[in-house]
């Protein structure tokens, strides 16, 4: 059997190919075209990028959710070594939520040690005294007051009028 060969200006224009129908045009069509083609793949481009600061823009917020809830925890409920824990994802985690060059893979590391030490806190054991090494020296302890061991608080506070290098947020009382 013997396929017979066509001449590819005998296949009218809308049965060929888009590279044929190319290469018969005029050089000022062609011209265009790749001028267009260019203009297109740059729109395409500057679309990739605009998404990719999107996926940026939602994980900053997500993970600035994550500082805020962080922000409120009442530090006296939890134990001295998971609350350190907390605090040292905080520390990492709260400044890049103010940085506009951050990249995503920064932000979704901090997201995930922000999410895993908040799900790791363990509760303290409030019905007996704080011991001097839970009182989280020298970490951040936003905390809220209200339904907390007032020994904690008393020491908590008496740590920080002796100028010890913790910070404290301010206090909040949710009592209803």
């Amino acid at each position: 059997m013997t396929i017979p060969l066509t001449v590819p200006s005998a296949i009218p224009p809308e049965k060929r190919g888009v590279s044929s129908f190319f290469m018969d045009a005029d050089a000022d069509d062609r011209q265009k075209w790749q001028k267009d083609m260019l203009e297109m793949q740059r729109m395409a481009e500057d679309a990739k990028m605009a998404a990719e600061a999107t996926k940026i823009s939602l994980k900053r917020q997500q993970l600035a959710a994550m500082v805020t809830v962080v922000e409120m925890i009442n530090s006296q409920l939890y134990t001295g070594n998971s609350w350190n824990a907390l605090m040292r994802a905080y520390a990492i985690g709260k400044p890049l939520t103010l940085k506009d060059d951050v990249e995503m893979k920064d932000l979704k590391k901090a997201l995930d040690e922000l999410t895993a030490a908040f799900t790791g806190l363990e509760t303290a054991d409030l019905s007996r005294p704080c011991e001097d090494d839970e009182l989280h020296e020298g970490l951040p302890i936003p905390f809220i007051t209200g339904g907390g061991s007032k020994d904690i608080a008393a020491k908590v506070n008496a740590k920080l009028s002796a100028g010890t290098t913790a910070l404290a947020a301010p206090a909040m009382d949710f009592a209803v």
